[in-house]
């Protein structure tokens, strides 16, 4: 019999001694035992065999495999700003993040006007809209609602731009769409970019 790959078999190295002497003195077993027939050397054989068998199943039984390393998973990190599903009776929701600063702030409006800032989870101010803006704030989102949005308007290469992340429902679904201020010019709608500038003006007017 032949075993091969004995470090697979037996990753301590404190086995491969032990697996080495043992096969050893099988092997000198073999060759001093003199049989006078066919039939003895094949039962002689076969003992050996089992004998050699036995002996490597109890050694790999009392070897050690905790050294095996198992290989483990790597985690994906994703380090896009996200923000929670949008709150029942809400009307548009902004967050604005990214810049040299690091921003983060998060503007709600909900269907009667009602305001709320948020900066970096901690509450930022309150207000409520005058009824005309908030008819004007609600065109605005219709006309929005009409457009095949993408999900991202950003051609790239701006390092600490800014992001502005629009959230509303359209058709009974939540519509998130996000816009680099720098990296969206010329590319982004207007009416999604004057709707910004409104609740830019919205979140700054506190």
């Amino acid at each position: 019999m032949i075993i091969r790959n004995t470090d697979f078999l037996y990753p301590n190295s404190a086995c491969i001694p032990l697996y080495t002497d043992l096969t050893k003195r099988a092997r000198a077993s073999k060759l001093s035992t003199k049989l006078p027939n066919k039939e003895d050397r094949m039962t002689s054989k076969n003992l050996i065999r089992a004998a050699t068998l036995l002996a490597l199943a109890f050694l790999l039984a009392a070897c050690d495999t905790s050294t095996i390393a198992t290989p483990t998973v790597g985690t994906v990190i994703n380090d896009t700003p996200t923000m929670e599903a949008l709150p029942g009776g809400a009307l548009v929701r902004m967050r604005t993040s990214g810049g040299i600063a690091g921003l983060d702030a998060v503007l709600t409006v909900d269907e009667t006007g009602q305001t709320s800032l948020v900066q970096r989870d901690k509450p930022a101010g309150a207000s409520t809209l005058t009824e005309a803006q908030l008819n004007d704030l609600k065109a605005q989102l219709n006309a929005v609602r009409a457009l095949d949005l993408q999900e991202k308007y950003d051609r790239g290469g701006v390092a600490d731009d800014i992001y502005n992340t629009i959230q509303f429902s359209k058709d009974g679904n939540i519509k998130s769409v996000t816009v680099a201020e720098v990296g969206g010019k010329r590319i982004t709608p207007p009416a999604l970019q004057a709707l910004i500038s409104t609740l830019t003006q919205i979140a700054n007017a506190r």
